[in-house]
């Protein structure tokens, strides 16, 4: 839905919802798009925008009535999908800060959440989760939650993880024992920032693995993590999967980071790349040690079709 909110925002002319000046901008569409929301939110709940802590449980309502008109299997409706996730955006830029902006990566989102430069609101995301979730997720409840959340990590002091270049530059072209020692490095580059945050390293094994999932998912929502990082997560899941699996990595033929191979004889794996899905598309399911257990039983299937 990443793209429904950027389309929604960036190309369609919202002038006519009373965005007024800035309707050009992703800002200025944002807003305009609140307004939308709001208006529409005020049709069906007299006076609703009119309080901020209002508006939060009835959107909650809203999401319900047009759950229980199209049905519970029915998809999201894309513009009242954008709109929404433009007053969310909106509503936790009153709160806490941000500036709105588009990236390639993420789409429409708040950058610079709470003063912290790599600190991101998802509004789509959220979006997502409340059609996804129905009444067991509240809007009120998880605005509650951010305060602590970005007060926690405003205290947090680490160093900045390389750029994606900085990476492709160091790792491109390599292959053999030159392409596992830089592995390596990046490795215990996260590996340091783990332990700065937690006090320990996180153990190079699928239990490892498991604890970098939860702490993945949960900056589903609230992020504050930079692509660098992404890059130091799938080395660290590709290595796991190396040591378990017997693959090899190989840079020769990497053009941009998500394309770092974890090659086997039978099939490429491109860990980076998975980690760079997850954090975009937010999957409920598909647990990062799953991705790795599933390398044996892939392998066997290859090997089967080229027997046959």
């Amino acid at each position: 839905m990443l793209d429904r909110l950027k389309r929604w925002i960036g190309g369609k002319d919202r002038t006519e919802s009373g965005g007024g000046k800035g309707t050009d901008s992703v800002a200025g569409a944002a807003q305009a798009g609140a307004g939308a929301f709001e208006e529409w939110l005020d049709g069906r709940f007299p006076g609703a925008s009119a309080s901020r802590s209002l508006v939060l449980e009835k959107t909650d309502e809203a999401f319900a009535l047009l759950r229980d008109q199209k049905g519970r299997d029915a998809e999201l409706d894309e513009s009242f999908a954008a709109d929404a996730a433009c007053l969310l955006g909106e509503e936790f830029r009153r709160r806490h800060g941000g500036e709105w902006t588009d990236s390639r990566l993420y789409g429409p989102h708040l950058a610079g959440i709470g003063g912290i430069a790599e600190g991101r609101f998802h509004p789509m995301a959220v979006v997502e989760r409340k059609w996804a979730s129905g009444k067991s997720f509240t809007l009120a409840a998880f605005y509650g939650s951010l305060s602590p959340r970005i007060e926690a990590e405003q205290r947090i002091s680490e160093a900045p993880a390389p750029s994606t270049q900085e990476y492709v530059e160091r790792l491109r072209g390599r292959t053999g024992e030159e392409a596992t020692q830089a592995v390596a490095g990046v490795i215990g580059e996260f590996r340091e920032f783990w332990r700065g945050r937690y006090g320990i390293s996180p153990p190079l094994s699928l239990t490892g693995i498991r604890e970098v999932d939860g702490f993945l998912r949960s900056h589903y929502y609230v992020s504050f993590l930079s692509e660098g990082r992404f890059v130091q997560v799938g080395m660290f899941l590709g290595e796991v999967g190396r040591g378990l699996f017997d693959g090899e990595w190989d840079f020769s033929e990497m053009e941009s980071v998500d394309r770092a191979a974890l090659r086997f004889p039978e099939l490429d794996y491109y860990p980076v790349g998975r980690i760079y899905k997850m954090m975009t598309e937010r999957p409920a399911g598909e647990p990062l040690d799953e991705y790795l257990r599933l390398i044996p039983s892939a392998r066997k299937e290859l090997r089967e079709q080229a027997q046959s």
